[in-house]
């Protein structure tokens, strides 16, 4: 019987962007006579609020991916994983979340240096490549090496094991062909529809008006201002619609500076909320924006939006193809390419045919992405297995 998890993430936690830290520590809290244990970046003021039974180590690092930050987290973590093992003899899990060089560097360091029959590695794979050129091909064997080393391996839906394994690799490694699929999950005790007038509280925003709402980075990488650009297009003469960013990263001063620099008053950008209040910042907007440019990102925002009943505008990528299958025809019509025209066209959809999607099941499509019953029914028995490896 597995006795403690330690789950490691290079990610300031508890923070907005943690969100699978967050399900995975939520429910497997509530299970007997398991430590939970977190590894994660160091330590930030007004993170949140995380459960009383979980130890949360903070190493030196910062969440980038430069090399200096890669090597503290990987020396910090390493010496909390030693010194945890040598306290006791607990059987234990260290559930390594990808992407992260630094994951990956210690994941081979435990299987080389640090080999145990009481302590086993589970390399939980949320994402494909997401780059071009030759950070694509870096990340992508930076991918396979650390699966390779792992005693147990997943991803987030069985589209993505091409986009990741070479062929070669997939016929000739048993793990990699029979790969354990673990969807990602959404705490419905907490992400679910309920009354809320917070923005427009906040903003006094009219009832009546329709706001559009983006909660999530704000990187460069993601390019934001093509959802700017498609909302000032929708928007022109009108004034029965906002759209408003949640969210902080690199690229958020430069998107509020064009933001006022072009006079648009119905934009409006909002701090970073703790994790607790994201629910009900969510069920205060018309539609959500589950935008990301990057095809085999996980869709954290979708299912967290889709599970508190949103109409949500959501990317058509392979990450989310396991939501997206269940979309109905009119549904379809907020599936947008990362292009804006067609966020144009389904940001137009949203506003004229409004009254109809607001009634759409959308909570239904994630009703089997509990947290609590993918850590009982899936995760528990991947655990396991990396025992009998």
């Amino acid at each position: 019987m597995i006795e403690r998890v330690i789950i490691i993430q290079p990610i300031y936690f508890p923070d907005v962007k943690a969100t699978e830290m967050f399900g995975y520590v939520d429910a497997l809290s509530k299970k007997d006579d398991l430590e939970i244990n977190v590894i994660c970046a160091k330590q930030q003021d007004d993170q949140g609020q995380i459960e009383e039974n979980v130890k949360v180590f903070h190493t030196r690092a910062d969440d980038s991916i430069s090399l200096g930050s890669i090597w503290r987290f990987f020396i910090d973590a390493r010496k909390i994983i030693k010194n945890k093992s040598k306290a006791d003899n607990k059987k234990t899990i260290i559930h390594y979340i990808q992407p992260s060089p630094a994951v990956a560097l210690l994941i081979i360091w435990q299987k080389i240096f640090f080999p145990s029959k009481i302590i086993k590695s589970f390399y939980d794979i949320k994402t494909g490549p997401i780059s071009r050129g030759l950070v694509h091909v870096i990340g992508r064997w930076q991918t396979v090496m650390a699966s390779l080393f792992a005693d147990q391996v997943s991803i987030i839906a069985e589209v993505l094991k091409d986009e990741i394994f070479p062929k070669l690799i997939q016929k000739n490694f048993k793990k990699i062909k029979n790969i354990k699929i673990l969807p990602i999950g959404v705490n419905q005790e907490k992400f679910f529809a309920k009354p809320s007038n917070l923005l427009q509280k906040e903003y006094n925003i009219d009832c009546k008006c329709r706001i559009f709402l983006y909660i999530g980075t704000h990187g460069k990488a993601r390019n934001l201002k093509i959802i700017i650009d498609s909302f000032k297009d929708i928007n022109q003469g009108q004034s029965d619609s906002f759209l408003i960013f949640i969210g902080q990263g690199d690229d958020r001063e430069n998107l509020i500076k064009y933001v006022q620099e072009n006079n648009l008053k119905k934009i409006l950008f909002h701090e970073a909320v703790p994790f607790e209040k994201i629910p009900d910042y969510i069920n205060s907007a018309d539609i959500c924006l589950a935008y990301d440019p990057f095809e085999n990102q996980p869709p954290l925002k979708t299912i967290e939006c889709l599970s508190c009943n949103k109409p949500t505008i959501v990317s058509n990528s392979p990450g989310a193809s396991e939501f997206i299958t269940w979309f109905d025809d009119e549904m379809k019509n907020l599936l947008i390419k990362v292009e804006e025209k067609d966020i144009i066209r389904a940001m137009k959809y949203a506003l004229q045919n409004f009254d109809t999607l607001k009634l759409k099941p959308w909570d239904r499509i994630v009703e089997d992405h509990n947290w609590d019953y993918i850590i009982t029914n899936k995760l528990m028995p991947f655990y396991n297995d990396a025992f009998k490896q």
